[in-house]
């Protein structure tokens, strides 16, 4: 919605992929796509590689083999090579990195795929005892094999932690390198914007501290909300408050709330809430609207994010304050809001989804026509 430009890249449900578990699962399997790729959709890597190309920028300069595949990921391209060509060469790699006596070299993905179809999920431990061979990897030096990461200057196949002392770190030897003396070991350094730092900024009666961030176990951060068995269940955002403060403020559970900084602000939906602390509110994150057709879908009404301090950052990495932020809390009526209308409202003044018996979630349901009549928009386009 923000881009001048969209390439057309392959949703992962169109890929065939080989896929290793996160972590220290220690499987390993097949992604088999569920619908082919629409249009002139390509999968992205060999898009990122083409953009590289284009721009005259070398993608890879430190692996031969690396740089080999790529040449021929632009030879299938430019000489008119299909899409299959270039998976079937890519997915044979992927399976040649994982070949053992069940897993030869030069097996086929889709031999591969069954395969994993009929025995589910392959033990790492039981086909590379090598690199998996025990819970204590550290004891197989596997990471420190694999110099392709690049992440330090020497990887040596010792049995050892991948860690450039090859120990285990009570204070990181990289962050040492970086940092003044007192940040090696972690310490709490107290938020720009926290009660204890700027006390002036909640002298105001109605200010709290505002946390931000807790998990809405309807959604992932901000995925799911166009899902209408989602917005059932948790149709908006909510702002948790004791309730002492609500009655001190005249504020009962279900009011729509402006949530003010010196930044901006939002609104969402009261939550009255006896666990949370006297002078303290916490506002759900990731908020924003599938409904409301414009680029930012809303964020701007409701988003959290929208009324942080972006110069509130970590000194060592980075990162947002995104908790301990002095805000007001009042409601929101009619002669204080946009359309006169305390309910967030799209542009055109149409209000938000924002009660599980809105029917415009069954327009978003399977099989609805709205979605049908899309569909054959897209297919003819295609």
């Amino acid at each position: 919605g923000c881009a001048d430009i969209v390439f057309p890249t392959m949703h992962w449900l169109e890929c065939n992929t080989t896929r290793v578990s996160q972590g220290a699962g220690g499987i390993f399997g097949a992604g088999t796509r569920a619908i082919q790729p629409q249009g002139d959709c390509l999968f992205d890597p060999v898009f990122v590689v083409l953009f590289y190309k284009c721009m005259g920028v070398p993608f890879n300069q430190k692996d031969p083999a690396y740089d080999e595949w790529l040449n021929l990921s632009y030879d299938f391209i430019e000489k008119g090579g299909s899409y299959e060509d270039m998976e079937a060469r890519v997915l044979k790699d992927a399976c040649d990195a994982w070949h053992t006596e069940e897993f030869p070299a030069g097996l086929d993905f889709f031999s591969y795929q069954e395969k994993f179809k009929k025995e589910g999920w392959f033990d790492c431990r039981t086909y590379h005892p090598e690199r998996w061979g025990t819970y204590r990897r550290w004891e197989m030096g596997y990471r420190r094999q694999q110099g392709g990461y690049n992440l330090y200057p020497l990887v040596d196949g010792k049995a050892a932690f991948f860690t450039p002392t090859a120990k285990i770190e009570v204070w990181s030897t990289i962050i040492e390198s970086y940092v003044d003396a007192e940040d090696i070991f972690p310490r709490f350094v107290e938020p720009k914007n926290s009660i204890v730092v700027a006390p002036d900024l909640y002298a105001e009666e109605n200010c709290f501290t505002m946390t931000t961030g807790s998990r809405q176990p309807v959604y992932f951060h901000s995925e799911h909300r166009q899902l209408p068995w989602c917005r059932e269940l948790w149709p908006a955002p909510r702002l948790e408050m004791n309730p002492n403060d609500a009655a001190l403020l005249g504020l009962e559970q279900g009011d729509w709330v402006w949530i003010e900084s010196e930044f901006g602000k939002v609104r969402q939906v009261l939550d009255l809430y006896y666990g949370i602390s006297k002078g303290v509110v916490n506002a759900n994150h990731g908020w924003w609207y599938p409904e409301i057709d414009s680029a930012s879908h809303g964020f701007e009404l409701v988003n959290i994010n929208s009324i942080m301090d972006k110069y509130a950052q970590c000194h060592i990495c980075g990162a947002s304050q995104l908790r301990g932020l002095p805000v007001k809390v009042y409601k929101a009526t009619a002669e204080n809001s946009p359309f006169g209308n305390p309910i967030p409202c799209d542009p055109n003044g149409v209000a938000v989804i924002h009660d599980a018996s809105d029917p415009r979630l069954k327009e978003w349901l399977p099989g609805a026509a709205g979605l049908q009549t899309a569909r054959s928009l897209i297919k003819e386009e295609v």
